[in-house]
């Protein structure tokens, strides 16, 4: 445990409780100070808040602070092996307590006396208090598992009524859960037909239009392959001609013994071209650009 903050805390609280002169919890803080000393073996801090809060407890006549408060410096002193002093507080705690049927301190007081009579020999009085101990203990232990079982019944019959009712309201529910379920879902099997017809029909719409277009497309390309068919032979026929008009080798190696020509039109028919003409008095070579 985080002592030390429980400390803090606590002695926070008395200052605020002191501020405000809260007498009757200022009393309970200080008790509670001083049972965290005495757990922790810091026994002289411990009788000294444990002090503070019993003197307030019998300024206010508040019997259950004053019985554990005696008890509290009770089980110090038997620490302490101050048995005498230990008796004393225990006999005074005893008192109230058992006149004020206080069961969690009557227990806490038979064990410790119990534990004293032992360390002063006195075996009789320590077995009649470990009885007395045991006694309220099992006493304490039944009522505990009573009132758990008391409560886990209230709460099993009020689980069981709160079950019926609701059995109950789904019983008288159910046939108009049921009719609103039927014509839900009639509503809903009506929209996905009428969503199904109507892409039925947009898809059917949708490839007749397709259907049209690859045929306009089809049309189209047949009468571009037509056109291009006729381009391709009258350039093919312009070719010929071209060619008609071009010197042949023959002419070539007439008039000129050592040449060559380089001549590769980049499509069918060149943009240029060569011409030759000769007679016994002259010759004339031309190579003509036609492109511009």
């Amino acid at each position: 445990k985080d002592f030390k903050k429980s400390e803090k805390y606590y002695k926070k609280a008395i200052e605020i409780l002191q501020n405000i002169k809260d007498e009757y919890r200022l009393s309970v803080v200080l008790n509670n100070l001083g049972d965290l000393y005495k757990n922790t073996k810091r026994f002289s801090l411990a009788k000294k808040f444990i002090q503070r809060a019993l003197d307030l407890y019998e300024k206010n006549d508040f019997l259950w602070g004053i019985s554990a408060a005696n008890a509290n410096l009770g089980e110090i002193a038997f620490k302490e092996n101050r048995y005498i002093t230990a008796m004393n507080y225990l006999i005074k705690a005893e008192n109230i307590a058992d006149t004020n049927m206080l069961p969690n301190l009557q227990r806490f007081i038979y064990d410790i006396k119990s534990k004293l009579y032992v360390k002063t020999g006195e075996a009789q009085a320590a077995i009649d208090y470990l009885k007395k101990y045991i006694q309220i203990n099992d006493k304490m232990l039944n009522e505990d598992r009573n009132r758990k079982f008391a409560e886990m019944q209230t709460k099993y019959e009020t689980e069981r009524k709160d079950a019926a009712i609701k059995i109950s309201k789904l019983n008288l529910n159910r046939q108009h859960l049921i009719s609103r379920i039927f014509f839900g879902g009639f509503l809903i099997v009506l929209i996905i037909v009428s969503l199904l017809y109507s892409r039925y029909r947009l898809k059917k719409r949708a490839n007749a239009e397709l259907s049209q277009i690859n045929h306009d497309l089809n049309t189209a390309k047949q009468e571009i392959e037509e056109k291009n068919l006729h381009i391709t032979d009258s350039i093919v026929y312009s070719k010929r001609i071209q060619n008609a008009i071009l010197p042949t080798s023959r002419e070539m190696r007439k008039s000129l013994k050592d040449h060559f020509v380089i001549y590769r039109p980049k499509d069918i028919v060149s943009g240029d071209f060569y011409w030759l003409y000769s007679d016994e008095n002259c010759m004339i070579l031309a190579v003509v650009d036609c492109t511009g």
